[in-house]
């Protein structure tokens, strides 16, 4: 389902060149996360996307003027 320019029997004569989950998986995969297809059990497909939490972002170090760092 997952591959590039996939398309199901009944979906064939549809618009569309079958890219769309394919882009889906490899945004998803480079983020570290995870993207499923299922059966719905309303019917159709149930997709979904897992994405890993965000690290807190880096501490920013404000110096005062004048005061100088040192980069090892």
């Amino acid at each position: 389902m997952f591959d590039r320019f996939y398309r199901a029997d009944s979906a064939r004569a549809l618009p569309g060149s079958g890219l769309g989950l394919s882009i889906v998986q490899r945004v998803v995969d480079a983020h570290g996360g995870r993207a499923t297809v299922a059966r719905s059990a309303r019917g159709g497909a149930l997709l979904r996307v897992g994405l890993p939490a965000a690290a807190p972002p880096a501490p920013i170090m404000r110096l005062s003027a004048g005061e100088d760092t040192e980069v090892r």
